[in-house]
């Protein structure tokens, strides 16, 4: 992911206060998101360090924390950790840390071998070089994606990485409303905000590309979870 559009992160959350879903939807078909869920639940428990790659506002990390003996969010937007450490607060736990990383999506400040576990959800893959040094042996790295098969799969490759699964979830997601698209296209990593008046001719023509009916606007929902291990 590098540095492109880290401002756009800052910006989401001074303006919208995180990723919280603003927009009213209903899901047809496999939903990898509740699948990763479900994988995080049954594997977390015999992994008690985890490490939360791209955190953002920290709510996913907060909830994954009654399940670990300690959980670490880190994001290179610092907005978003400013949130996170304010949810913290607001849940008062006391086994999750926050950490920006001072911009960088390559290079983590933690020590060799910290984390039994480290996922993304939706987050970088250019953190699975640094990740090996943060694993113990045996370590599990995971994520879940909308995109970048390719590329997770081949940083998985070079950097000597035991891929364990792949699946991919393909359904659609069936937005309700012209402003529900509006919402959805705004949480695009680096998509303006199409909630604006100046973005409504943009916002008709993208509406136009997707499936229309009075029940609302269909877009597609894919994800792609992979899970591999560290035997270094």
């Amino acid at each position: 992911m590098g540095h492109l559009g880290i401002e756009w992160y800052n910006a989401v959350a001074a303006r919208d206060g995180g990723y919280r879903r603003t927009w009213d939807s209903e899901f047809e078909g496999p939903d990898g998101e509740t699948a990763f869920t479900g994988w995080l639940r049954r594997t977390i428990p015999s992994h008690p360090r985890v490490l939360d790659v791209g955190c953002g506002d920290g709510l996913y990390t907060l909830v994954m924390s009654s399940l670990a003996e300690r959980v670490t969010g880190t994001d290179y937007a610092e907005n978003m950790i400013r949130l996170a450490e304010r949810h913290k607060r607001e849940a008062a736990l006391t086994n999750v840390d926050f950490v920006w990383t001072g911009g960088r999506v390559e290079v983590y400040p933690f020590p060799d071998r910290a984390f039994d576990l480290i996922y993304s959800r939706r987050g970088p893959t250019s953190h699975l070089a640094d990740a090996r040094r943060m694993l113990r042996p045996g370590g599990l790295v995971a994520g879940i994606h909308s995109g970048d098969r390719e590329r997770v799969l081949e940083r998985l490759a070079v950097n000597g990485y035991e891929l364990l699964a792949g699946d991919e979830y393909a359904g659609t997601e069936r937005l309700k409303t012209l402003r529900d698209l509006a919402l959805w296209l705004s949480r695009i990593p680096g998509a303006p905000d199409y909630t604006a008046p100046e973005m409504a001719g943009d916002l008709e023509r993208i509406a136009s590309t997707y499936e229309r009916s009075n029940r609302g606007i269909t877009v597609p929902h894919w994800r792609f979870i992979w899970v591999a291990r560290w035997n270094g």
